[in-house]
């Protein structure tokens, strides 16, 4: 064979890998779902963490295919530190590969789906996350209702098996707003370790999501040896709690893509922007001066004095509960030590730093049928009367912690309106709440009905 001829089957076979390769990226129906991090740290901007979303915007649509598109015909100039995303497949430069793959992802064909995880790190999972459940054949394990309450706001309820017991196990979730929870199977030891990994696998679980605290890292290793004989998928972003700036808002916006339903996360994204930008509009039109506050928290059959505090702590975690609250102008009058953001705390310490208000949080108890408002009123009034019999004599609420993510921003405006009560409109900060219980959860009350239940009960705590 002659040097040329070398030379055009050499481009032959070149030319044949490369389109392998690029045939495997969409068509393995695998990749990591566990890890597959390129060894980079991403730092990004954006509540959409999927690479693909180019421009940092919470969608991944054709605005991201022409973002790229631009780049590579040499429309814009391509800035790496800014819209990392862009480099879908992270080889480090834009060409057309970067934007087939977000096309093939908007038409939803199957393969592997890369994210920034709570480790600034790449993560996978197989894409769409529904063609993972063949039709309710394999199943969902969530840690906390939270998981639940995005889950019913996908329509992916019914394919939830198993749940990790926190303070609410699925046998006493309210069957009203979790219909059918009490026969879902159930961890009794939050924390998941190498012993549970045989029993995702003989319960078929394909898809895990919950809080990095509760992952040890032997679980997560077993995952990762073990992903091309069964591809569980671990979703590693956040629910209960903040890692590094990222929300429980930005679960709920790459969860959407992820299962490539952004038809239904979508009316919640604007639901959120809509709740804040009625708190902007309040915070600009009026005199609104920032307040500071203390959240204790605790439930029925722990002990009230002393009780846990959620605050700033000293790592990178943040309850969820305070990104939340601090979304109105509030600011929290102590900090904490741990790293986790929450200690145990002395009501005589608490009152010594004399913030505007205690706002209570009792945790996991709203969502529990085994609580009658009466209950959940008598609860937040022995905390309150703890503190009143102290001397403290300014606000105090009481809320639910189920309020804190996923319903923490339809109660938001209602509590603002209670601190400045000329700054936020009643009517709307009570029908706003009412959209999301009528729209995003199983909830069938009316509004009378909301403003009379056990998730406002908080109301009762007025002074």
């Amino acid at each position: 064979m002659d040097q040329k001829s070398v030379i055009i089957v050499a481009a032959v076979i070149i030319a044949v890998a490369i389109v392998a390769v690029g045939f495997m990226a969409f068509n393995n129906n695998g990749g990591s779902g566990s890890g597959e991090d390129d060894g980079r740290t991403y730092t990004i901007n954006t509540e959409l963490r999927v690479f693909g979303n180019a421009n940092n915007d919470k969608y991944l649509n054709s605005a991201d295919v022409t973002f790229i598109k631009n780049i590579v015909d040499g429309k814009s100039a391509w800035n790496s530190a800014e819209n990392p995303l862009a480099d879908v497949n992270a080889d480090g430069k834009i060409t057309s590969k970067d934007y087939e793959m977000v096309q093939d992802y908007i038409d939803g064909k199957t393969g592997t789906m890369y994210y920034v995880d709570w480790n600034k790190q790449r993560s996978s999972v197989d894409y769409p996350l529904t063609n993972v459940l063949e039709n309710g054949t394999y199943g969902i394990h969530s840690m906390f209702s939270t998981g639940l309450d995005w889950l019913i706001i996908l329509g992916l309820y019914d394919n939830v098996t198993y749940m990790s017991n926190g303070d609410i196990g699925p046998d006493d979730l309210d069957l009203e707003l979790y219909p059918n929870a009490d026969k879902l199977k159930v961890f009794k030891d939050i924390r998941l370790t190498s012993d549970h990994y045989e029993t995702f696998i003989n319960e078929k679980i394909k898809i895990t999501m919950g809080d990095k605290r509760w992952y040890d890292d032997t679980f997560l290793k077993a995952v990762e040896d073990n992903f091309g004989k069964y591809n569980l998928n671990v979703i590693k972003l956040p629910m209960n709690r903040t890692v590094d700036g990222i929300t429980w808002e930005d679960t709920m916006i790459t969860l959407g893509v992820m299962f490539n339903l952004q038809n239904k996360s979508a009316g919640y994204i604007k639901y959120i922007e809509k709740v804040d930008a009625a708190i902007e509009t309040a915070i600009a039109s009026a005199d609104v001066g920032t307040k500071t506050y203390i959240m204790p928290y605790t439930a029925p059959g722990y002990d009230l004095n002393p009780m846990y505090v959620d605050a700033h702590g000293s790592g990178p975690v943040l309850m969820a509960d305070v990104y939340t609250i601090e979304k109105l102008p509030l600011t929290s009058a102590v900090s904490v030590v741990t790293a986790d953001g929450f200690d145990a705390v002395e009501a005589e310490t608490i009152i010594k730093y004399n913030p505007n208000a205690l706002i209570i949080s009792s945790f996991g108890y709203a969502s529990s049928k085994s609580m009658t408002k009466e209950q959940y009123v008598d609860h937040f009034q022995d905390i309150a009367d703890i503190f009143r019999d102290m001397g403290y004599t300014g606000l105090i609420y009481g809320i639910a912690f189920e309020n804190c993510t996923m319903a923490g921003s339809a109660f938001l405006l209602t509590l603002a309106h209670s601190i400045w009560d000329d700054a936020f409109d009643e009517d709307e900060a009570w029908a706003l709440m009412y959209e999301y219980y009528h729209n995003f959860t199983n909830y069938k009350g009316s509004l009378s009905d909301l403003k009379d239940s056990k998730f406002a009960v908080w109301e009762n705590l007025w002074y």
